[in-house]
């Protein structure tokens, strides 16, 4: 019997396959799980997550704002400095 995180990856794996027939079908809002293997501080995870659940929100649509509407290049400049 497999376990907990092998039923979340082929869970994960059939809705990325869905997402990706809706896609090729020509649906234009399309939504693919993800899951971000990534270290992060524990005090900025729990702040997403508040942040979130205050909001009624996901962490991902946190994430998704701050991509779409934050220019980056200052962070990049001082990433590469460091």
């Amino acid at each position: 019997m497999p376990g907990s995180a092998a039923r979340k990856r082929k869970s994960r794996q059939s809705r990325y396959e869905a997402a990706q027939a809706a896609k090729a079908a020509g649906d234009k809002n399309v939504w693919v799980p993800v899951q971000m293997n990534t270290e992060v501080d524990e005090n900025t995870r729990a702040t997403f997550r508040n942040m979130a659940t205050q909001h009624g929100l996901t962490v991902g649509k946190i994430l998704d704002f701050i991509a779409q509407t934050q220019p980056l290049d200052v962070l990049a400049q001082q990433a590469k400095a460091e």
